[in-house]
């Protein structure tokens, strides 16, 4: 596992172990005061456990090695396990928010008050006191997650560039939870003082509806994004790079095509159709192909196959196809 996968694989467990604490605490909190929004609260952070054993899943399964069955390694699976999270989890957790929000604006109940150490204590302190607590906890996770995002790219870049520029959904969907549960939890808390303060319980419900709506549009935009790299994203600067560097070797009559597909967090797959000049030998070409392929390593680690259709600039010269179907790096 690389460098970068054991980044990914901190920030996903630490999220794990953050969501796991929370989730506890919001429970117990939820069924103390009997609030609403912070049942919601308590059920996306269990939804948010899940998206991490998700994920988990899906870094173990794209770690393993090219078989007879899936020859080009299995390196892509990771973005069907973070796909399963937008539209399962999230969803469900969106649905199951609103679902209570609703129960709740039909049928209000006040927050009560609780026996502590033998004195009545209002039950909605002790609620703001957790969402405080919790919305601190999520933050850290936040910035733990941009900060690992932001060192697998080569340039700083605004939040949400980093996030539309990851090709690693076991980071951007961590932020998508965090950022998430940020804004949860900040209109619970908002909320959860508002209904106090006027005696309007009805805005409990209000506000786990809110929470509700706010998940599914999380799930809506976090699907998109895994979406575009589980059908096979293509990567315009390799493709530019490769291109340009074709075009500078000896004997190249024209470029025809290149394209990049990313196939996972950390694998490119390179295709590239070459017109050669007809006097070039068989073995001339498969020695710049060769080449060619360990200079675009070099600079772009993240390719993990190349491969290179060589034709002749006119006719077609049996020795230099031959050579175009030995031309292909693979790691």
């Amino acid at each position: 596992m690389s460098e970068s996968s054991h980044g990914s694989l901190r920030v996903v467990l630490i999220a794990l172990s953050i969501n796991l604490a929370i989730a506890a605490v919001k429970g117990v909190a939820a069924v103390i005061s009997g609030s609403s929004s912070m049942s919601a609260e308590a059920v996306h952070s269990l939804v948010d456990c899940g998206n991490q054993l998700f994920l988990l899943i899906g870094l173990k399964m794209s770690a393993r090695p090219a078989s007879e069955r899936y020859p080009l390694g299995r390196t892509n699976e990771v973005y069907v396990w973070s796909f399963l999270v937008a539209v399962l989890l999230f969803m469900l957790g969106g649905g199951q928010a609103i679902k209570d929000g609703f129960e709740h604006i039909r049928n209000p109940v006040p927050m009560e008050t609780v026996m502590l150490f033998g004195t009545p204590f209002p039950s909605w302190v002790l609620n703001v006191t957790i969402l405080g607590i919790s919305a601190f906890l999520e933050g850290r996770g936040l910035l733990l997650a941009r900060k690992e995002l932001i060192a697998q790219q080569s340039a700083p870049k605004s939040m949400i560039q980093s996030i539309l520029n990851s090709k690693d959904p076991s980071l951007f969907v961590v932020m998508f939870e965090d950022t998430a549960a940020v804004i949860g939890l900040t209109i619970a808390l908002i909320f959860t003082i508002l209904s106090v303060t006027f005696n309007m319980p009805v805005l409990d419900g209000v506000a786990s509806m809110m929470i509700g709506i706010m998940l599914l549009g999380v799930a809506v935009i976090m699907g998109h994004e895994v979406r575009s790299l589980l059908i096979g994203e293509g990567d315009k600067i390799i493709a530019t790079a490769v291109r340009e560097e074709i075009k500078s070797i000896p004997g190249v009559s024209g470029v025809n095509s290149v394209i990049a597909v990313q196939r996972g967090p950390e694998s490119v797959m390179v295709l590239a159709s070459i017109d050669w000049n007809d006097t070039i030998t068989a073995g001339e070409v498969e020695r710049a192909v060769e080449s060619l392929g360990q200079k675009i390593k070099d600079v772009f680690p993240q390719v993990t196959l190349f491969n290179a259709e060589i034709r002749s600039g006119n006719a077609m010269n049996p020795p230099a196809l031959a050579a175009s179907t030995s031309a292909a790096l693979q790691n």
